[in-house]
């Protein structure tokens, strides 16, 4: 029998096809459970909120999710204010919440509820925060950007010893910070000793960086010395009893030392041979299409030779 029609599989899963040459018969046997499809979910239609209790304009848009259904954003957070998670899934809105303490930085397990507000970290108060829900976890983690603070110090020998924590020859290390006076990062500093060794360290948060100079390097010098991570310590000859003043120039690392009291200042010759450094405080001979630290007398700046 050649006649018939095309047989179609209305479900899916794995069928066995017996036919009969003798009969002409075919008998197809399908699985007793066929495995149902797995349902596709476009979370890029799912639309997450996070809002503030008491804040209307914190719920004005919804943050579209990924494809892995994770939805991220930031929002402003008041004293006292308790937050709230609505997903809109393209059919109705659905609230989530947590009775738990939300520790920051760590997901948080929500629950569906019925628009119940749940509170924020006392550290988050009068910040900014990030948050990041995962909706198909229901998992809320909420972070507040670190404040990042950069400070400046001289950690040198300038002070005469104290017997009980130094040597009696020599002179004791002392951090001396750097202030921004309105024309640049400024430390004043009195010298006890007539001589002895400093550097420079940036703290960010803690952590810290060394700055030195190249080997040899004396001040008060009659231009401004450029630091780097590599180098010595630097010396220093002074005048017992008279003040210095160091200037720092934090983006080239130019510093300078000059005296306050005791002697007068020398200006700088305006055209003085250009000096050049590498971004690492190494002096070099420049070369055509690099950008350098030049120093001219008293004068520092970043310039692109061509």
């Amino acid at each position: 029998m050649i006649n018939g029609t095309n047989w179609t599989s209305t479900l899916e899963g794995t069928y066995t096809f017996t036919f009969d040459p003798a009969t002409e018969t075919l008998t197809i046997k399908g699985d007793e459970d066929p495995i149902p499809p797995t349902p596709v979910v476009d979370y890029t239609k799912w639309y997450v909120t996070f809002g503030v209790e008491g804040d209307d304009a914190s719920w004005n848009a919804g943050v579209q999710c990924n494809a892995e259904g994770v939805a991220t954003g930031s929002i402003e957070v008041a004293a006292d204010a308790q937050g709230k998670i609505k997903v809109w899934d393209n059919e109705a809105d659905h609230y989530y919440s947590t009775a738990d303490e939300i520790a920051l930085g760590a997901p948080a397990m929500l629950s569906e509820a019925v628009t119940t507000s749940f509170a924020l970290p006392a550290a988050t108060a009068g910040k900014t925060i990030s948050w990041t829900y995962d909706v198909i976890n229901n998992a809320l983690t909420i972070t507040v950007a670190e404040e990042v603070v950069t400070r400046y110090f001289i950690h040198g020998q300038f002070a005469a010893p104290e017997a009980a924590n130094a040597l009696a020859d020599e002179a004791q290390w002392y951090d001396y910070e750097f202030v921004d006076n309105g024309e640049g990062l400024v430390a004043t500093v009195t010298a006890t000793v007539a001589e002895g060794h400093f550097l420079v360290y940036k703290d960010v948060n803690g952590t810290q960086t060394w700055y030195k100079a190249a080997a040899g390097t004396v001040m008060p010098s009659d231009s401004p010395v450029i630091l780097g991570t590599d180098g010595d310590d630097i010396a220093f000859n002074a005048t017992v009893g008279s003040s210095y003043i160091f200037k720092l120039d934090p983006e080239t690392m130019g510093l300078t030392m000059t005296v306050t009291t005791g002697i007068e200042g020398v200006e700088a010759d305006a055209q003085a041979e250009a000096v050049y450094y590498n971004l690492q405080g190494v002096r070099v001979q420049p070369a055509a299409g690099q950008v350098y630290i030049v120093v001219r007398g008293d004068k520092v700046a970043k310039e692109y030779v061509r």
